[in-house]
């Protein structure tokens, strides 16, 4: 298929008393190094009659005259470049245009012109420039007739500069995964520490805390002063690396009785900072399922302090055997002799050892949600979401409680929620 191309050129006064040499060659220069469908001159005010000059000189090339509205506006940046990133705009998002098959000659006009068009072209991705130069220049420092040059520019430094800018706006908004799409191999020595946070980040985000504990060492030798300084909000404090070392370990029931209480409020307060994050995106569903998911872990919390695994109670335990023989339906004992309790069944066990926070997780009105409605979201076993009547303030307010129990529970929490905070993301209003 055959795309469409256009080519945007600035105009300028030229020498009135020269305009064959000083205008109408160097345009021919450039009206003929191409194939045009579409030649659109951007003018001002003051240059509009050049451009209809041109525009009468070539009746067999369809052209469009676009002059800046103000008397002035050549001489402001800010008003020259919204009047040319709009013409842009229009090529593109209107008449089907693509970036890649547009070029822009900003070799006439007042030099903010020339700026304007530059900045409205690679804003667009438009990678095609040209600036008509020449060997000779009169007195008034116009290129002599004759002696024109066209030169072809593609600001690589530009666009590495344009990409290196996304990557780390996507590193502040969370969105990991994009980070690779947009750099490329040679796009610097701040690419590879882009790169790096990227993924460190990504796979803690994701949970994966080995991998992201792996990511880490490979750049832990680095010493500081060789990280570039913008990169520094993104590096790990030694409170982060704690805690991901901790995450990072075997699953709570593998490790000794005295660490298992720790190891599952680490995960608690990642999980908290982690349903924020998620929050920051809209994901409500995801919410929903986050929230029954910390209530269930403050009640394996609260049992590993009593000394009892929630999805390993041993039926030798004589608390177990008290608590299952109050049961009208007790749970069903596996073949290895132990019982594997649900986050309700694991409250009514709380309670039965006079556990102070078991009223909180019998009853979970406080939270202000019916978080039980997860198990029938779209994403467990139901057809539709449960989230959507739920308002941003509501789960907000979900959440304040559950930080609120954390802390109650202990003070340790509130130091490993503050730091599985990814401090660096942007603050949303």
């Amino acid at each position: 298929m055959n795309e469409r191309t256009a080519l945007l050129v600035t105009v300028g006064m030229g020498d009135k008393t020269q305009l064959e040499n000083s205008l109408f060659s160097p345009f021919l220069k450039t009206l003929l190094a191409g194939k045009w469908d579409k030649v659109i001159l951007l003018c001002s005010l003051e240059t509009e009659p050049n451009a209809r000059l041109l525009a009468e000189r070539h009746p067999d090339v369809t052209m469009q005259i676009e002059t800046l509205p103000r008397k002035g506006d050549e001489a402001n940046l800010d008003r020259c470049f919204r009047f040319f990133d709009g013409v842009v705009s229009r090529l593109v998002e209107q008449e089907g245009y693509r970036p890649s098959h547009l070029t822009a000659d900003f070799t006439r006009g007042t030099k903010v012109m020339s700026a304007a068009l530059a900045l409205a072209a690679a804003s667009h991705g438009i990678k095609q420039y040209r600036y008509i130069d020449g060997e000779k220049r009169n007195e008034q420092g116009l290129v002599i007739g004759g002696t024109e040059k066209l030169l072809e520019l593609c600001p690589e430094h530009l666009f590495r500069a344009q990409r290196l800018s996304l990557a780390y706006n996507f590193l502040k908004e969370g969105e990991f995964s994009s980070v690779h799409r947009v750099i490329e191999d040679d796009d610097g020595p701040k690419a590879p520490w882009l790169l790096w946070a990227a993924e460190f980040w990504g796979a803690w985000d994701r949970f994966h805390y080995a991998a992201a504990k792996k990511c880490y060492q490979k750049l832990a030798g680095a010493q500081k002063h060789k990280r570039p300084l913008t990169m520094e909000e993104f590096w790990p404090s030694e409170a982060q690396m704690s805690l991901l070392d901790q995450l990072s370990r075997a699953e709570p029931s593998e490790l000794k009785p005295e660490l298992q209480a720790d190891a599952t409020r680490c995960l608690a307060a990642d999980l908290y900072q982690n349903t924020l994050r998620r929050l920051r995106e809209g994901q409500y569903e995801e919410i929903l399922l986050r929230l029954y998911r910390l209530v269930e872990l403050v009640g394996q919390i609260r049992l590993f302090e009593h000394g009892i695994d929630s999805g390993h109670v041993r039926k030798d335990d004589p608390r177990v055997q008290a608590f299952v023989q109050s049961l009208e339906q007790p749970p069903k004992l596996l073949s290895g002799g132990y019982y594997e309790l649900g986050r309700e069944s694991v409250a009514r066990l709380l309670d039965h050892l006079k556990d102070p926070f078991a009223p909180r997780l019998m009853d979970l009105a406080w939270l202000g949600l019916n978080v039980k409605s997860r198990n029938r979201s779209i994403l467990i076993h139901g057809f539709k979401a449960r989230t959507a009547q739920v308002t941003e303030a509501a789960l907000r307010k979900s959440l304040a409680e559950l930080r609120s129990l954390l802390e109650a529970e202990s003070a340790k929490n509130a130091a490993w929620m503050e730091a599985a905070q990814f401090r660096f993301l942007e603050e949303k209003e």
